[in-house]
């Protein structure tokens, strides 16, 4: 990707390269940059069609000229076409600007392989003996994976369009017909035997219909074209058996062992009662796609939000509302959002965190997910495939720290993330990337050659063709003024493509020269090489409302003095800032000024700014600072309380906005309303409810919604059980994720009573109490309970609970 598609930026002064600003800007200069459309080309195959390219920069309109750099394609005006031949693509185009726009090119890459892009994968739990793990390319191709060794083709008589592999593989080929292989032992092949084994794929019947298919725990799945939901297996036949009437099925998901799950069109959830029908297996009927696994289920409902299952509990997790694609595997899910970024969690029957937190992968953006025991099998957009070990499955085997809270960052070593495929991966410079073109430097600065990587990490060789600079003993130095045009090569190999990339410098007389650092301090660049500032990340209306802080260092890096002559935005939105100190500065050569913006929104959704620092600069006269933010509604976590026993005849009252939480509203200002009567009314209304059961040994399903102001609502329900009345009364309680748990204990009504903890049960301290200070001590009501929630302490650690009178 090049300067033109990018946010631009200063390079640290850390870094090994040193690039200075040439003199007095050129009309060129003075006008506006250009822009590339938004054009990216995934990995191709030499069969594959013509790519049409844009035919005109994104902002001016004006015409592009295509050319190759290296790779086996053809241009024809805006057309590229294979050649045959396999490698690595890189396309350059240029537009000359005029006397309104600035002259730029910008590179495309991406290679050409023998399979093209990858598809999907599956597999049961990881890539181990008893289960294969198999990927389809785009090329129809079925490819089996081995760990850290290029995928094998497999069947490749059939073009494939889709497989589930757990200790037996069903697939569909492109035709619509059903195949399976693998060890059947309980009918799950469809071929009308209970047990039988097959090494190659074996047709199912002779339809020509099928979509998708799922192998699971014992049982056959799959669905047809026409929505049809049929199985086989265990209790259910040896050979495909249409379950149900209905003709809106669309996904199944299983784990291969123990989960299965299916989900109709309309977005409700089944599982299967072998034997006598499909049931809905969970709450609510807006999922948009659902995954299951022995670690639990992840599942994505309609409005963007992330659920998982833990400790038998339904819960949204991680507050984003751009969620588009879970897969849970048996130690850990993971979730990637609308932006492409990866985040997981670990499975909660394990005690690990529940997440999401964002797992750093050097930048790549993903296109699908398959969570496994003990890695995660990935395809990022352009269409490669990759395998991440699982940073929760790591944890548990002691290698990593198992981080805790939301947004936080797992960064991927080295050996975590690898990439399976494909070969030819282009190689080409990334250091100029966020330069002018041509790029200015300062007459007497020094390139070392090792500070010229390319996309492969390794240096390239550097030739001078023309123009006032020298290369001695690996340093490429700038002599004189004037335009030099500089070569870079280097041999590519298994791997990497060959680079062939010619760069024009300008060298000139001292200027000034902006840096932007993200903070107070100069450390940080404002931008990272991948894309705009997005730290404001996602944020609730209150907060946003109030204002998001951002600091900035701005350096002046030349050898004049820098003048910053105003601060704009680049067009209205609803997303604002003010800046402070809000008037123009004179920054002296090596001196520095801070900024700090603030940024506003009242508005739900995404929003974009960018802000444009104007600058005597010449080849940067406005630095561009782009700001996206999301404000999302995040539904209150609705909770009624622990399943209590209550004395048979004595009232007893409910308060739902002790255990109840909302990000952004007070819990006593939220909307409570209560099904007593479990007819599906909620037709009691306020946070607090009396209930009496009259008879011993009769029990009552208290259930309860939680709205806030802007509508949006969860629910929650406990059982309440009569005890007869001189039976002793029992403390209620509920273990939480999130180190929380809620409890109800039994006292003297109108006493007062400190809750206390211990790890021992010989040292008592105060309790960590989360719906109030530890200091304030809790009044026990009239019918003999009183409430609390509690903050829980670490992993591992044992906690005992005890109240305390203090009248």
């Amino acid at each position: 990707m090049s300067a033109s598609a990018l946010p631009r930026f200063r390079l640290p002064a850390s870094a090994a390269l040193l690039l200075l600003l040439c003199g007095a800007p050129s009309a060129a200069q003075a006008a506006e940059p250009q822009t590339f459309p938004d054009f990216r080309v995934p990995i191709r195959s030499p069969g594959d069609p013509p790519i049409t390219l844009p035919a005109a920069a994104e902002n001016s309109g004006l015409p592009l000229t295509w050319t190759v750099a290296t790779g086996p394609v053809t241009i024809s005006g805006n057309t590229a076409t294979f050649t045959g031949a396999l490698g690595g693509v890189t396309l350059r185009a240029a537009q000359a600007g005029n006397a309104e726009w600035e002259p730029f090119e910008h590179f495309v890459t991406f290679p050409v392989t023998a399979e093209g892009a990858y598809q999907e994968v599956s597999g049961l739990s990881g890539l181990n003996a008893s289960a294969q793990m198999l990927a389809i390319t785009h090329t129809g191709r079925m490819m089996k994976l081995t760990t850290q060794k290029p995928p094998v083709a497999v069947w490749s008589d059939v073009r494939w369009k889709t497989v589930s592999s757990s200790r037996y593989q069903l697939a569909v080929s492109e035709d619509g017909r059903l195949w399976s292989w693998g060890e059947g032992g309980r009918g799950e092949l469809g071929h009308g035997i209970t047990r039988e084994s097959l090494s190659a794929p074996v047709l199912v019947g002779v339809d020509t219909d099928w979509d998708k298919a799922c192998a699971g725990p014992g049982v056959s799945t799959a669905i047809k074209l026409d929505g049809t939901l049929w199985a086989w297996g265990f209790l259910v036949g040896n050979v495909p058996n249409k379950i149900t009437d209905h003709a809106d099925w669309a996904g199944l998901s299983s784990d291969g062992a123990d989960h299965l799950l299916m989900r109709r069109t309309t977005g409700s959830i089944y599982g299967p009662n072998f034997g006598a029908f499909f049931r809905p297996i969970l709450p609510f009927n807006d999922w948009k796609s659902a995954s299951t696994s022995a670690g639990g289920m992840a599942g994505i409902r309609n409005d963007g939000s992330l659920w998982t299952t833990h400790q038998g509990e339904l819960q949204q997790v991680g507050g984003h509302v751009d969620w588009v694609e879970a897969s849970s595997g048996r130690t850990a899910y993971i979730a990637r959002r609308a932006d492409g970024s990866l985040w997981g969690g670990g499975a909660q029957r394990y005690g690990f965190p529940a997440g999401p937190v964002k797992i750093d992968c050097r930048g790549l953006r993903w296109k699908f997910l398959h969570a496994g025991y003990m890695q995660t099998a990935l395809i990022s957009e352009d269409g490669g495939l990759w395998m991440l070990a699982s940073p929760w499955f790591r944890a548990a085997a002691g290698a990593i720290k198992i981080p805790t809270g939301f947004d936080q960052t797992i960064g991927v070593a080295s050996s975590s993330l690898y990439r399976l495929a494909p070969d030819y991966f282009p190689q080409r410079l990334t250091f100029l990337d966020h330069r002018e073109r041509p790029v200015p430097v300062t007459i007497g600065a020094t390139l070392p050659v090792g500070a010229a990587e390319c996309a492969s990490g390794m240096p390239p060789e550097i030739t001078v063709l023309s123009g006032p600079a020298t290369v001695e003993n690996g340093v490429l130095t700038f002599t004189g003024e004037g335009a030099v045009e500089i070569r870079f090569t280097r041999p590519g190999d298994d791997t990497w493509s060959e680079l062939a990339e010619t760069v024009t410098f300008h060298s000139g007389p001292p200027a000034p020269e902006i840096a932007v650092h993200d903070g107070p301090l100069a450390a940080a660049p404002a931008r990272a090489a991948d894309g705009p500032v997005t730290a404001l990340g996602a944020r609730t209306r209150a907060t946003a409302e109030a204002g998001i802080l951002r600091s900035f260092t701005i350096e002046n890096k030349g050898q004049q003095p820098l003048l910053l002559t105003g601060i704009t935005a680049e067009a209205a939105s609803s997303l604002t800032f003010s800046a402070e100190p809000a008037s123009t500065a004179t920054i002296p050569p090596g001196g520095s000024f801070r900024l700090d913006l603030t940024l506003r929104t009242a508005e739900y959704g995404s929003h974009a700014l960018t802000v444009l620092l104007h600058t005597n600069d010449a080849d940067e006269p406005v630095f561009r600072l782009p700001f996206t933010i999301t404000v999302a509604n995040t539904a209150p976590v609705a909770s009624a309380g622990p399943d209590r026993a209550i004395p048979a005849g004595r009232a007893v009252r409910l308060d739902a906005a002790i255990f109840t939480t909302d990000s952004e509203t007070p819990a006593a200002d939220l909307d409570y309303a209560w099904d007593m009567e479990g007819g599906g009314g909620y037709v009691r209304t306020g946070a607090a409810q009396t209930i009496t059961l009259p008879a011993p040994g009769q029990s009552l399903t208290a259930k309860l919604r939680v709205r806030d102001a802007d509508g949006a609502e969860s629910f929650s329900q406990c059982v309440l059980t009569a005890t007869p009345p001189d039976a002793p009364p029992a403390t209620a309680i509920r273990v939480l994720a999130g180190l929380e748990a809620q409890l109800v204990f039994p006292g003297e009504p109108g006493a007062k009573y400190e809750v206390q903890q211990s790890t021992s049960l010989q040292f008592w301290t105060r309790a960590a109490i989360a719906n109030h200070s530890p200091e304030e001590l809790d009044v026990c009501g009239p019918d003999g309970f009183f409430s609390v929630r509690l903050r829980l302490p670490l992993f591992n650690t044992k906690g005992y609970y005890r109240a305390v009178r203090r009248d």
